[in-house]
């Protein structure tokens, strides 16, 4: 049991250093060194050694690794050549602003870069003023709108951990959550209808906004487009596992979103390197070491004999421990790989309660007060902090509550 006082020693250590501003994956790799010291039982010093290297060297964490960090430059090059500008200039020539107050942080949720909720945050505020909604329900559309998407988007990097870690196609993955995508976003929609019907004085012909330009809407999303086409074309025409899919495919779309643009050679470097950020290549570094010392410390053995034990149900014990990791960690991302390798030995295989494993953690980060987008969101609206969670909190826990019935009756 040593192992298990371990795992929970690593688990306070990661949000106890996230919480004072350091880096993630730093943390990360700690909480790993800890729980090997608590596992030494289970494992030689020649395995712990064995077991950091294997992760360290392993062809798909380096190639997420990379992955990740091409993700990064991707939408710093689409932010930088105006794409996603010109999406939001069509955008706005083609909906209401009701549907421009979702589909702006919708938008840019395409770019899954750390704090980017500060990027919609200022139109989200302009056209929530005009509608004369206050400042706590900005910044909960503001994160809502944004962040949904990730159920379902394949190049989330939750998304591919997952289903790389469980050995499950990824397109089986997003079909079984795309019930809870709609489901969020029409509780999204509902509310966002609420707040327009009570605030009745609103009058889209009041508007006078200055307009984003608009360019032609397929050319602004072709980046995105040909890097997930690629990146589904790699990994299931090819030998080429999820991750080093990616290394392959995005560098194209990098390439892409540039040509479009007809970005100059002189740009184009200086576009590259602001997008580099090793935080997330980092993160994942640690995520990988961290899982690699769960496995051999004899924690799934552990673990499973409590799980079976356990009076309540399966998906509730799922729920509970991926839900509470997303909220403790602020990272979807670990949350993700660190839940997945606790609870591997006993949903192995089990389509609905691995989705119920990325769904659970992803709505536990997702109101977290340390997940960076909600303090950055929280900082520009400065809203109550009760009405704020109010909000907040109501419809996250029906949609988890929802779907843990819908998971379990799957699975």
């Amino acid at each position: 049991m040593w192992n298990l006082l371990g795992l929970l020693i690593s688990f306070v250590l990661i949000v106890s250093l996230v919480k004072i501003g350091k880096r993630f994956g730093l943390s990360m790799l700690l909480a790993a060194m800890v729980l090997t010291a608590f596992s030494l039982e289970h494992m030689s010093i020649s395995e712990v050694f064995s077991v950091f290297r294997a992760a360290v060297v392993d062809l798909d964490t380096i190639g997420f690794a990379i992955g990740v960090l091409f993700i990064g430059i991707l939408a710093n090059s689409m932010k930088e050549t105006g794409e996603i500008e010109g999406i939001i200039g069509n955008l706005r020539s083609i909906m209401p602003r009701q549907g421009i107050l979702a589909s702006i942080p919708a938008v840019f949720g395409l770019l899954p870069v750390p704090g980017g909720a500060l990027m919609s945050a200022p139109m989200v505020d302009e056209e929530g003023e005009h509608m004369k909604i206050s400042k706590a329900t900005r910044a909960f559309f503001n994160l809502w709108f944004r962040h949904v998407g990730f159920l379902v988007f394949p190049l989330a990097p939750p998304l591919l951990l997952l289903a790389g870690e469980a050995e499950v196609g990824l397109h089986w993955l997003i079909l079984i959550q795309v019930p809870i995508f709609l489901l969020s976003v029409l509780v999204g929609i509902f509310l966002l209808w609420g707040e327009v019907r009570k605030n009745n004085q609103f009058k889209e012909k009041e508007a006078n906004l200055p307009e984003a330009e608009a360019s032609p809407l397929l050319g602004d999303f072709s980046p995105i487009i040909v890097s997930v086409v690629l990146f589904l074309l790699f990994s299931y025409l090819t030998p080429l596992s999820f991750y080093l899919s990616l290394v392959v495919s995005l560098p194209v779309g990098i390439a892409v979103s540039f040509s479009v643009k007809k970005v100059s050679e002189k740009s184009v470097y200086q576009v590259l390197k602001e997008g580099i950020s090793l935080d997330l290549p980092l993160a994942v570094l640690g995520i990988m070491v961290f899982r690699e010392v769960v496995l051999s410390s004899g924690l799934r053995d552990t673990l499973a004999d409590i799980f079976l034990g356990s009076f309540l149900p399966l998906p509730v014990l799922i729920l509970l421990i991926s839900f509470l990791l997303g909220f403790s960690m602020g990272h979807n991302l670990g949350a993700v790989g660190v839940s997945y390798a606790v609870l591997a030995s006993v949903i192995s295989g089990n389509l609905p309660l691995i989705a119920l494993v990325y769904v659970s953690s992803f709505f536990g980060y997702l109101i977290s007060p340390i997940h960076l987008c909600v303090v950055v969101s929280y900082e520009y609206f400065d809203p109550n902090l009760g009405d704020f969670y109010k909000l907040y909190l109501l419809p996250t826990f029906v949609v988890l509550f929802i779907s843990t019935v819908f998971f379990a009756v799957l699975g």
